[in-house]
């Protein structure tokens, strides 16, 4: 359950948050305020013959293992990110949510960095099988936009982070298809946008993605 409006019941940082389950959403919007469309459009979409239909995960999001016990997530200063991930088998790829947790009665900034082992953890792998793209969502408007990065390879991803702010990062796997390199990285207008998206590759010679709302 979140509201929509006012911007001050921060809208966005907990739509994304739900988003990233499989779990009922409900919109809690009192009689007077105005819904907020823009945030609905992002949580929705229509399916064939019209309906309506929520963008979500098949799992809910979860605490990267490597910072499980972080314990400075909430301080009063300047500090890191609280990152949670869902894995998408289906799309060859993942999404990372990280909210700033920071104290709420202070303007402190999360500011943070992916490496490579968050991106590993997040697909849920040992090591990373080929290329990949870190594709940012655009929630928040002072983090990286993309990276591109293989095996071995130093993941430098930053993430800056205002009071109330989130952002979104997928991970999508990087397909040689034909003379070109590919990556589905779903349907961007939305705050899951990896959800219900199942990738197949048919002998590296063409692509085609399709996506099941529920």
């Amino acid at each position: 359950m979140f509201a929509s409006a006012p911007a001050d019941k921060w809208p966005t940082y907990h739509a994304f948050l739900r988003a990233l389950s499989p779990g009922p959403t409900l919109v809690s919007d009192t009689p007077d305020v105005t819904t907020d469309q823009n945030i609905i459009d992002k949580l929705t979409s229509k399916v064939k013959g019209g309906a309506v239909r929520v963008v979500k995960t098949a799992t809910s999001a979860t605490a990267l293992p490597g910072r499980w016990f972080w314990d400075n997530l909430q301080g009063p200063a300047d500090g890191p990110a609280m990152l949670a991930y869902v894995n998408i088998p289906a799309a060859h790829g993942s999404i990372i949510g990280a909210w700033n947790c920071r104290s709420a009665t202070t303007e402190s900034w999360a500011k943070d960095k992916l490496s490579l082992q968050d991106v590993e953890e997040s697909l849920e792998v040992d090591t990373l099988d080929g290329e990949h793209v870190l594709w940012s969502i655009g929630l928040g408007k002072r983090s990286d936009k993309y990276q591109l990065i293989g095996p071995g390879d130093r993941v430098d991803f930053s993430i800056q982070l205002a009071k109330s702010e989130c952002e979104g990062i997928i991970v999508a796997k990087v397909w040689q298809v034909g003379s070109k390199k590919l990556a589905v990285l779903g349907m961007l207008d939305k705050y899951a946008p990896l959800g219900q998206v199942k990738v197949d590759i048919e002998k590296c010679e063409y692509m085609a993605s399709k996506a099941r709302l529920y």
